[in-house]
């Protein structure tokens, strides 16, 4: 289905069924289209797959992104990044009032710094 034409279907608009519609919609390269659908499959549609998409809370949203999994920083900001953005589309195609994604900073990975030498010889001698 088309997102911009979901408004006129009678019946709930599920986040599974939009995010499909979504990905098919974009001109991407063939890895960042199978990034995508890997984090949909593995991260944002066994949480949101089955719920409306207007029924989706920010409470929601962040508790499923602090039940991610904290030592993958950055399949956890990638995974946020990606709900966000079909929101953001969501959000323009008038089929929500407003974006349930507002965890700030949360399309951010955060990887302790290494305190100490580099992990590296040092070539420049």
């Amino acid at each position: 289905m088309d997102p911009t034409l979901a408004r006129t279907v009678d019946r709930p608009l599920f986040l599974a069924e939009y995010a499909d519609a979504w990905l098919e919609g974009r001109e991407l390269k063939p890895r960042t289209r199978a990034h995508y659908r890997q984090l949909l499959d593995t991260r944002i549609l066994p949480a949101f797959g089955e719920k409306e998409l207007a029924a989706i809370t920010p409470v929601d949203v962040r508790l499923w992104h602090a039940g991610m999994d904290a030592r993958k920083p950055t399949i956890r900001a990638h995974a946020y990044a990606l709900l966000r953005t079909i929101f953001t589309t969501a959000v323009a195609d008038d089929l929500v009032t407003s974006n349930p994604c507002r965890i700030r900073g949360g399309e951010r990975r955060s990887v302790p710094r290494r305190s100490g030498p580099p992990p590296w010889p040092n070539w420049s001698r």
